[in-house]
């Protein structure tokens, strides 16, 4: 799956528990490539970011393979 393809918004009411439903359009496009797994971050301006479990591996591999220092 190319990340390009899974951008998308959707404004969503949250119950007094806090919950929430995913978006229809989203549970498709990831149960058919990535088995209904994501990786779900805070990003800005109070929104989430979901990534593709896959996607997201890669991400962390490519910020290990960076090494860590001051810089």
């Amino acid at each position: 799956m190319r990340l390009e393809s899974f951008i998308g918004k959707a404004t969503l009411a949250v119950d007094a528990a806090g919950r929430t439903n995913f978006p229809k359009e989203f549970r498709k496009v990831l149960s058919e490539e990535n088995e209904g797994q994501v990786v779900v971050t805070i990003s800005g301006e109070n929104t989430l970011a979901l990534f593709p479990l896959v996607q997201w591996n890669r991400y962390m591999e490519y910020l290990e393979s960076l090494g860590r220092n001051p810089d």
